[in-house]
């Protein structure tokens, strides 16, 4: 229907750009243009396929965003009784499951982080701890985000998948872990980082029921598409633009060049793929962080390398806890804890000057800066899959 290369690519940006338009002058006379045009598009992809079809895919996409902006921002107010019943229950729930981490004998701090980095609960947290996470600049390890939920998504695949994953059973553990991905979202609360990231990884389970395997750059295009279609007040949230931008840079600049690290031994590959991964995230979240928080972590990358671990393992003492709530499991929670605490302070006293501070970037400052980035890693990405094609093609 179209002779674009990657149609959803470039689908994407034009469907921002038709909900940044619908934010800034919300209008419900967008539907008559839209279908207006959704017409004349269909009618074009039947005579011709060239320039002019792409124009108007493109053209129908930024108004199916600027209708649905405004539609919702009609419907924002009309909030159904339902919505908050669930809200309860849900809430309701995830204290059950807090109640237990407080049954198996969590205190104090190893108590609060817990329960902030596997439900997502960090009314909790005391200010100083909170402190000690930002001046580091491991504040995104506070967050439920996609790193906690490939965690969980790691040992699920371990129990579900990696014995079924060629067997008919694929059809019966697959559908279960995308539920089970799914209804550790909604207890959290569904953040909009939690979203994005059950969103893909549902994709990437129904690309492996299918023995698809499909590029991380179309999968995160896709599941914000979705998302943004089903709640466009998303592309407002912090959350989402920083949980956004993080899997882009990874895509882009992690992805391609993580093989390179293929030939190095074990004890040196791992470090330098943890390293690149988050370097990548980070690069892709500076400059929204400097303009949002004001603060640019300079050593955030390196102190992850050792944070990322203890929490993995925290993550996975807490999730244990809930399961079975005994001593054995909150006390290796509680070392967890304690061994995290403990890297903290020493950091903080061995770099105490480690995060740059009062910085107020202008919003066309930020756009430009993302701009230039986007242009060179995208050329970066381009370069190495030319790299892997002839590679292929040689062999």
């Amino acid at each position: 229907m179209t002779v674009l290369k990657t149609p959803l690519i470039a689908v994407f940006p034009c469907f921002c750009a038709g909900l940044i338009m619908g934010h800034l002058f919300p209008s419900e006379f967008y539907l008559a243009p839209t279908i207006a045009v959704g017409a004349f598009a269909l009618w074009a992809s039947y005579k011709s396929k060239g320039f002019v079809t792409d124009l108007l895919i493109l053209l129908l996409c930024v108004l199916i965003g600027a209708q649905r902006m405004s539609a919702n921002f009609q419907n924002m107010e009309d909030k159904t009784n339902s919505t908050s019943f669930i809200e309860e229950k849900l809430s309701g729930i995830s204290e059950r499951l807090e109640s237990r981490l407080h049954a198996a004998g969590l205190r104090g701090d190893e108590m609060s982080l817990t329960s902030a980095l596997v439900l997502g609960k960090r009314e909790g947290l005391n200010s100083e701890l909170k402190t000690k996470f930002r001046q580091v600049g491991a504040s995104h390890l506070l967050a439920l985000s996609g790193m906690h939920l490939g965690v969980i998504y790691g040992l699920l695949c371990v129990i579900c998948i990696r014995w079924v994953r060629f067997s008919p059973f694929r059809w019966i553990a697959l559908p279960l872990l995308i539920c089970g991905l799914w209804t550790y979202t909604l207890l959290t609360g569904m953040p909009a980082s939690l979203i994005r990231a059950s969103s893909m990884l549902s994709l990437v389970c129904l690309g492996i029921l299918l023995f698809r395997t499909p590029p991380l750059l179309h999968t995160l295009t896709l599941s914000a598409t979705l998302m943004l279609f089903a709640n466009p007040s998303l592309l407002t949230d912090i959350g989402f633009q920083l949980s956004f931008l993080a899997v882009l840079f990874i895509a882009l600049a992690y992805s391609p060049f993580h093989s390179l690290f293929h030939s190095w031994p074990i004890m040196v590959r791992w470090p330098a793929r943890m390293l690149l991964l988050s370097l990548s995230a980070q690069i892709g979240t500076l400059p929204l962080s400097a303009y949002y928080f004001h603060t640019l972590p300079l050593s955030g990358p390196i102190i992850s390398l050792i944070l990322i671990p203890i929490t993995t393992a925290l993550i996975y003492g807490g999730l244990f806890t809930l399961i079975l709530p005994i001593p054995l499991f909150a006390s290796f929670t509680t070392l967890c804890v304690q061994a995290e605490l403990w890297v903290l302070d020493f950091w903080m006293n061995l770099f105490p000057h480690s995060l740059w501070d009062n910085l107020h970037p202008s919003p066309l400052s930020v756009m430009l800066i993302y701009i230039a980035m986007l242009a060179g890693f995208t050329r970066l990405y381009k370069m190495s899959s030319d790299i892997k094609k002839t590679h292929q093609s040689v062999e």
